[in-house]
């Protein structure tokens, strides 16, 4: 993720520039006036990955209402992978019942945690 600044006084000139380079490159921009950050823009998926953690680590917390099912968890390991939050990847594996679970799947997201550990060392 690259964070890039840019003046107030030029969004309006250059907006379709700014929204294609935080959609399609997943840059976040500093909106500033007079040299101080005022504004924040960020993609969609961003806002949505984020609130997406916060609840992928409210269950690792033990705060989360439900259990989540076997195969969500290892949706869950993949995203954290994808988002590169190798630790948490690690920390759901073993919560995931080997046998309510497709043997193929298993083991893909298996190899997944074991690169997460490496990653996260």
């Amino acid at each position: 993720m690259t964070i890039a600044r840019i003046r107030a006084s030029e969004v309006r000139n250059r907006i379709g520039d700014i929204l294609a380079r935080v959609r399609y490159g997943g840059e976040h921009m500093v909106v500033e006036r007079r040299g101080q950050p005022v504004a924040v823009i960020i993609g969609i998926e961003e806002i949505a990955a984020q609130a997406h953690l916060r609840i992928v680590r409210r269950y690792l917390e033990g705060s989360l209402e439900r259990r989540p099912s076997d195969l969500e968890l290892c949706a869950w390991i993949r995203f954290c992978y994808r988002r590169e939050f190798y630790a948490e990847a690690v920390a759901f594996f073993p919560y995931v019942d080997e046998t309510r679970v497709d043997p193929e799947e298993y083991r893909r997201v298996r190899e997944i945690v074991e690169v997460c550990r490496l990653r996260s060392d």
